[in-house]
């Protein structure tokens, strides 16, 4: 066959006609029809991509059960193989590694004759790498970066995004910054909150809806809950003449669906990113009758049914419950004017770049919540004049006579243990590490003293879970037993307000299918680490004079 062909040419131009020629199936050995007819017909844009397009960024929000992972697969395998490019595909943790690959990845190498021919044999049962022609394709957890510092990359596939670690995605974009890289980028996720992960992502891209007109009025709209649904007949209907939807209407034109007006229609078309907001309204195998059923379970509290699977999973949407959230009015109402002490103080005290957010109070309540930095002096002579953000600090220990101070050891944690050296005896340094026997929320350095001397640094860290200190900090705002001597237009409760509301829990489950809660924040959140560490200082201060 001459490397003219139109066939050929086809299907190096097409993931889709690929499948087709080579009758490729899934990894269950079903038959992967992605045309106009098929129940998978609003994947046709994404199996249409060009491959080599420099730069080309696509970010799809989707509910579960859409096929978008089985689009993933098949086209980095098509691309590897025409085009020669180098992937890697994350996924949140090595342990999702181990299991998305061989169930899905290598299932299908093994029911594709035509895929099988070009993995070498030792890489058929491979997790880690694969080979299709002179394109690599890796699969990488985001939870062991170091690791990716030896790849380069053409495009890089961020799977399962709001479950992976943001911090690893940038080492990751890293890997694409040699002159001949097409630096692609794919992100794919069900969303969890506003404005984090796929959210995020996609609110910054052209932001593609499945448009259709009725076939009653002619509007020509997109599937939102519950404007399209008619709850009691669960059924779809048009969202301005209430009339019922045709299947037809919602799905592409075509010879066999003359009445189809179904297809992808940009928000903001002059947006570089691709971005999709999928829906399983629009899944012809998922009817709105089960949709209504489960939201109707979720309002209920019904057969284990919530109401952020509902919207996550099922609509493709980020979804927060009141419970989910530190709200402002938490804060507003631990707000009091009332006498207070500011002697034998406890401070918490969260590290960044140039400045330090920090809480000083009491067992009464906090009465400083400040922001201090480096001066201009100090950064404009490289230190050698003017006063660092620790001078400063230092400056507010003496002042505010704190006896108990706990710093983040998150961020450049030399810095903060240096810090603690200045005031030996008063001052912890505090990491974010589960316990793996989950027996204690905190565990203070002396909690399991053996009677052997300590050096400095063993002394002084506590190591802290992060999710469950946040709902304990939670439990006692909404208890009050944690005030703010400060008044509801102070500038400093107003920037602390800002903090805590980019904070949201969201459900997870691990590769056991077990549920837990998980902090998240979509912006600066510095102040609410500074009190979660000041309520840890409290809680030294408790041990330390009760004993």
């Amino acid at each position: 066959m001459s490397s003219m062909d139109p066939v050929e040419v086809a299907i190096r131009a097409s993931t889709r006609a690929w499948i087709r020629s080579k009758g490729i199936v899934n990894e269950k050995g079903k038959p992967v029809d992605v045309g106009k007819n098929s129940p998978h017909f609003f994947l046709n844009e994404l199996y249409d991509l060009p491959a080599d397009e420099p730069g080309q960024e696509v970010a799809i929000q989707k509910p579960s059960q859409a096929g978008v992972s089985t689009w993933a697969i098949l086209s980095e395998i098509h691309d590897s193989r025409y085009y020669g490019i180098n992937q890697i595909h994350t996924l949140p943790t090595i342990d999702a590694v181990n299991k998305f690959v061989p169930s899905k990845v290598n299932e299908m190498i093994k029911r594709n004759p035509a895929i099988k021919m070009l993995v070498k044999d030792k890489e058929v049962e491979s997790v880690s790498q694969k080979q299709f022609g002179k394109g690599f394709l890796y699969f990488k957890g985001t939870k062991s970066e170091s690791e990716s510092l030896m790849l380069t990359s053409d495009r890089n596939t961020y799977d399962e995004l709001d479950k992976s670690e943001m911090q690893s995605i940038g080492i990751y974009d890293s890997r694409q910054e040699g002159w001949d890289s097409l630096r692609q980028k794919r992100y794919i996720s069900t969303p969890t909150v506003p404005n984090y992960g796929i959210n995020k992502v996609v609110l910054e891209s052209d932001q593609r809806h499945w448009r259709f007109n009725c076939g009653h009025c002619g509007k020509e709209q997109h599937m939102e809950w519950p404007a399209n649904v008619s709850l009691e007949r669960k059924v779809y209907v048009c969202s301005t003449c209430g009339g019922d939807l045709k299947s037809e209407w919602i799905r592409p034109k075509s010879k066999k669906n003359p009445e189809g007006t179904g297809r992808w229609k940009a928000k903001y078309p002059g947006r570089k990113r691709r971005g999709y907001l999928m829906t399983q309204m629009i899944i012809p195998w998922i009817t709105c009758a089960s949709l209504v059923d489960y939201y109707n379970d979720a309002q209920a509290g019904k057969n284990e049914a919530t109401m952020d699977y509902f919207y996550n999973h099922k609509l493709g949407l980020p979804y927060v419950s009141s419970e989910s959230r530190i709200s402002k009015d938490i804060i507003l109402r631990n707000l009091t004017n009332r006498e207070h002490i500011e002697l034998n103080s406890c401070m918490g005290v969260d590290v960044q770049e140039r400045e330090l957010y920090l809480h000083i109070g009491t067992e009464e309540g906090v009465f400083v919540i400040a922001r201090v930095r480096d001066t201009e002096e100090y950064i404009e002579s490289h230190g050698k004049h003017g006063k660092s953000k620790w001078d400063r600090w230092a400056e507010l220990m003496e002042a505010y006579d704190v006896r108990y101070c706990v710093i983040d050891g998150g961020y450049k944690p030399q810095d903060s243990i240096d810090a603690a050296k200045r005031f030996p005896g008063r001052v912890w340094v505090n990491w974010y590490k589960d316990d793996p026997k989950k027996a204690k929320v905190i565990r203070f350095s002396d909690d399991d003293f053996t009677g052997d001397q300590k050096d400095f640094e063993e002394e002084i860290r506590i190591l802290t879970e992060r999710d469950r200190i946040i709902d304990m900090l939670l439990e006692d705002l909404k208890h009050g037993r944690i005030r703010f001597f400060y008044g509801p237009h102070d500038e400093a409760i107003k920037m602390l307000i800002e903090h805590v509301e980019t904070t949201y829990a969201r459900t997870v489950t691990d590769r056991l299918g077990i549920a837990s809660r998980e902090w998240v924040s979509t912006g600066k959140d510095d102040l609410l680490h500074a009190l979660i560490y000041f309520k840890i200082a409290l809680e030294r201060k408790a041990r330390t004079e009760s004993a």
